[in-house]
C-alpha cells in the first residue's frame, strides 16, 4: 500500500496484498490524502516510500530581508504580510524571527552579554545594532523572471514602508 488505500479495497485484506494508491507523492502533507501529519508528528507509521516535490526553474530567485527596529511594530508587519501572502506577492510563507534566534545561531550568550539576568531593552537593542538586525527580522525571498521580481519586490518595499524605521 502506498498511501491511504483506495476506499473500495477490502478492509480485510492485509495492506500488501491491497490496490496501491496511485496519487500518494500529490499531497505535500503526510502520505497520500492528508492523515494529519501521521509520520510527521507521531512514530504512528513506518516510512516505506518517500517523494520529494521538486520545484521548476522559475526564471530567477532574489532573497531578501526586512528588519522591524521595535517590538510594537511586529503587529503591523504580520498584517502587512497577511495580504501580500494571500495575493501571492509573497509566494511562500516568510520567516518572522526575533534578533535573538539570529544571536544564537552566531554565538552563544557569552558572545553579548556577561549578565546572567533576562536581557532588557537596551540590551536586545545592543545586541541588535551589533548584528545589524532589527528587533524582529522577516526572510524571504521572490521568485519568477527579472521583471516579475522587480515588480513584486517594489510591492513588497512599498507595503513596508508603512513601519518606522523598517528597512530593506
Amino acid at each position: 500500500m502506498d498511501a491511504l488505500p483506495n476506499p473500495d479495497a477490502d478492509p480485510n485484506a492485509p495492506p500488501h496484498e491491497q490496490e496501491p494508491n496511485s496519487t500518494w507523492q500529490l499531497f505535500n502533507y503526510g502520505f497520500g490524502p492528508y492523515n494529519d501529519g501521521i509520520y510527521t508528528q507521531s512514530s504512528l507509521g513506518i516510512v516505506v516510500k518517500m517523494g520529494i516535490w521538486l520545484m521548476v526553474n522559475p526564471g530567477g530567485y532574489q532573497s531578501y530581508l526586512i528588519t522591524i527596529l521595535k517590538d510594537e511594530d511586529l503587529h503591523q508587519a504580520i498584517e502587512i504580510i497577511r495580504p501580500l501572502r494571500t495575493s501571492m506577492v509573497l509566494q511562500f510563507v516568510p520567516t518572522v524571527r526575533h534578533v535573538l534566534l539570529d544571536a544564537a545561531v552566531i554565538g552563544s550568550r557569552d558572545k553579548f552579554t556577561t549578565s546572567k539576568k533576562p536581557l532588557n531593552d537596551k540590551e536586545l537593542d545592543e545586541i541588535s545594532e551589533k548584528l545589524n538586525l532589527g528587533r524582529w527580522n522577516i526572510y524571504r525571498a521572490l521568485y519568477g523572471p527579472e521583471p516579475i521580481r522587480k515588480v513584486m519586490w517594489e510591492v513588497v518595499k512599498c507595503a513596508f514602508s508603512a513601519i518606522p524605521g523598517a528597512k530593506f
